[in-house]
């Protein structure tokens, strides 16, 4: 877990320690929604990482229309 969390976390200060004179030339919408997608990235990873059970919202959406299929 720690592993795949700190490759992420390295190759996001790479790419913004890369791209940073064109980041500072960007508009501040696209900036920050690098930064968002960026940050919403490693704790979704972070989150699968350390969370117990994955939750699945077809298995989930299954076991709730089943008894409305009028066939099997």
């Amino acid at each position: 877990m720690i592993e795949s969390l700190s490759l992420m976390l390295l190759l996001i200060v790479y790419s913004l320690r890369r791209d940073w004179q064109l980041m500072r030339q960007a508009s501040k919408v696209n900036r920050w929604m690098t930064y968002l997608l960026m940050g919403v990235s490693l704790v979704i990873l972070g989150y699968i990482n350390t969370g117990g059970p994955i939750f699945y919202p077809t298995i989930w959406l299954q076991k709730v229309l089943q008894p409305l299929i009028p066939f099997r």
